[in-house]
């Protein structure tokens, strides 16, 4: 990655020549022996030892959002870091837009519908927020039973028990049925995922979306639309109007 630096007093800015790459991690190491001028104390100074930190470019696509994500999955999940669920929304969107281009026989591109959330398909968007906080739960219980929080053991002999440890808190904030919510979630998205027809976009349009080639109806005032004035009166010479009640009944 090509960039400059500037320095503004005590302040060293990074700048990139033309932007971050989407879905790429940058790791900045900063040696030791770099030092810089203290304009507060006049003086000299170097880093006690080498520094490192990471950052990444945005994710592209992103068929939800991290808030979605932490609202299905619960209390569980607080402990993880945003950038983490980024990922895991990253990697179920790219398999979603593998599982379309499958079922419809296409060769879609992973950015179809954009990069962010709001022009996806239901199915889509709602195979993705499913799959994920599935996956969130699934990986939490996996490390906290294999070594990442102890588990808890019981004992028994006749009326006497002994138990050891307890029970994790993340485990613990799981609800037992959620799991089972989420993973039914899952296979129903996918089987619509499946069953989605040869070159046709799902009937579900998201407000921005105009891959049909018009605007959605919600927002195109000409769309299918007939203005016509209705007589209150049923005098109208386009009538005749019928009460409500009577305008299925067949003569």
């Amino acid at each position: 990655m090509e960039y400059s630096l500037s320095v503004n007093q005590n302040v060293l800015s990074i700048i990139p020549a033309s932007g971050l790459s989407y879905n790429t991690q940058y790791t900045v190491y900063i040696d030791s022996n770099v030092s810089g001028y203290n304009p507060v104390t006049s003086g000299y100074y170097s880093l006690e030892g080498n520094y490192s930190f990471w950052f990444t470019g945005p994710y592209c696509p992103q068929f939800t959002t991290v808030t979605r994500i932490r609202l299905e999955v619960g209390p569980a999940g607080d402990n993880l870091i945003d950038d983490t669920i980024h990922r895991m929304i990253l990697k179920n969107s790219q398999d979603a837009m593998e599982l379309l281009a499958v079922s419809t026989g296409t060769n879609l591109p992973y950015n179809y519908y954009g990069c962010s959330w709001e022009n996806v398909p239901y199915i889509l968007r709602r195979y993705v927020e499913c799959k994920t906080a599935y996956d969130i739960l699934a990986l939490i219980e996996l490390m906290n039973n294999s070594g990442g929080g102890a588990a808890a053991q019981l004992k028994t002999l006749g009326d006497m028990s002994i138990s050891y440890g307890a029970p994790n808190a993340a485990n613990s904030a799981i609800d037992p049925g959620r799991k089972k919510q989420l993973y039914d979630c899952w296979m129903e998205m996918l089987r619509g995922i499946k069953t989605m027809a040869l070159g046709q976009n799902p009937a579900v349009r998201g407000y921005y979306d105009a891959s049909k080639g018009f605007p959605h109806p919600v927002w195109d005032a000409s769309h299918n639309r007939v203005i016509r004035a209705v007589s209150f009166s049923n005098a109208d010479p386009f009538g005749p109007w019928e009460n409500a009640k009577y305008w299925r009944q067949v003569d």
